[in-house]
């Protein structure tokens, strides 16, 4: 396979025919159109509609923003279909959704921790200062 990452920088058809230009022909391509855009619920067309090349196998969309993927469902969907596609089994994608939502619980239960700190401190000037 030939997985080819497309930034979508101006026009989604035009952008993919220019990345697709000079494959070879007797390869099975995956294609990855890479839109720029800082909502991760932003609702996008799909590029695989835009794609006339027979060697595409798969067209996915991915969100990013600062060189980053963000934490998207459409992000999340193309994983998925990219590694049905390579035949990867269950478990490497669950491990990778694991660790992403354990390093995401974790700094949510920080902020949390944080803010309870913060209030019972608050609280707790707040009486010492009327008992003053």
């Amino acid at each position: 396979y030939l997985m080819i990452f497309c930034p979508i920088a101006s026009r989604v058809e035009t952008d993919i025919s220019q990345a697709l230009s000079d494959v070879p022909a007797n390869k099975d391509i995956i294609l990855v159109a890479m839109h720029h855009i800082f909502n991760p619920d932003h609702v996008i067309p799909e590029s695989k509609k835009h794609v006339h090349n027979p060697n595409v196998i798969l067209a996915v969309d991915c969100l990013f923003h600062d060189g980053k993927l963000l934490l998207a469902r459409r992000n999340d969907n193309s994983w998925y279909d990219i590694t049905k596609v390579l035949g990867m089994p269950h478990s490497q994608i669950s491990w990778f959704k694991k660790c992403r939502s354990l390093i995401i619980g974790r700094a949510v239960l920080v902020v949390v921790l944080v803010v309870v700190v913060l209030l019972g401190a608050t609280l707790l000037g707040l009486r010492l200062a009327r008992k003053l």
